[in-house]
């Protein structure tokens, strides 16, 4: 049984872009800054190997050029907590590209996922216009090119347990995937390492500007005085 039977949805977790043009994330060799784009909360390049993504689940493998899957928030739960997650506010996914070098790019036009709440409701991160385009592939499907975070808004792990049947759902829509069955996964060690972005400096307030601005003008009027009284 789910712990919440309700969950509030604000604006950053429903999946709505507010920017009219779309934006292209190039991934490279290399790990990248983290890029907010769309529904996700970061999305970066990844340099690693099998043995630092900790417990995996594969949600989705495909070759095709549009495909879904589901997974249940029990199987997520099992595998965030078998790899020592205590909370996760985050889930971040391993995106793994089993391409040649045959391919110049390959690119996610769209990707959804949908986590289905205790009543029944719906919380979805979408790419909305926006595309990924991936340039540097490593060999078989095992190492991850890239990682998609998406911020809940609250502890996974709090909300659901190992019993929960709620889907979650992932859909992808990809172009340039024409050799191995590409394969997206949690991740227990992405999720564990979420980006946290810096926070953003607080603004001094206006008024106290105006005060600290009439403070040293009135500071320096008093010295101005008592130089022309000597």
């Amino acid at each position: 049984m789910n712990r919440l039977s309700h969950i509030p949805l604000t604006l950053s977790t429903l999946l709505v872009s507010a920017s009219v043009s779309a934006a292209n994330v190039t991934i490279d060799q290399g790990d990248e800054l983290f890029t907010d784009i769309g529904g996700f909360a970061a999305i970066s390049g990844y340099a690693g190997d099998a043995s630092n993504q900790g417990q995996v689940l594969d949600i989705l493998k495909t070759r095709r050029d549009t495909d879904s899957d589901n997974v249940s928030a029990g199987e997520i739960f099992d595998t965030l907590t078998a790899g020592g997650v205590s909370s996760a506010e985050s889930l971040v996914f391993g995106y793994s590209a089993n391409q040649t070098g045959s391919n110049s790019s390959l690119t996610v036009n769209a990707l959804s996922i949908g986590i289905e709440q205790s009543d029944g409701s719906t919380q979805s991160f979408l790419l909305g216009a926006n595309t990924v385009t991936i340039i540097d592939f490593r060999p078989g499907n095992s190492l991850a090119e890239a990682q998609f975070q998406i911020d809940l808004g609250y502890d996974f792990l709090s909300v659901f347990d190992s019993n929960s049947n709620e889907r979650v759902t992932f859909s992808a829509s990809l172009t340039g995937n024409d050799n191995g069955a590409d394969r997206i996964f949690l991740s227990s060690a992405f999720t564990a390492n979420a980006y946290t972005p810096a926070p953003s400096p607080v603004p001094v307030p206006a008024s106290w500007v105006l005060y600290s601005t009439a403070v040293l003008g009135f500071t320096a009027m008093r010295k101005a005085r008592k130089k022309n009284s000597v």
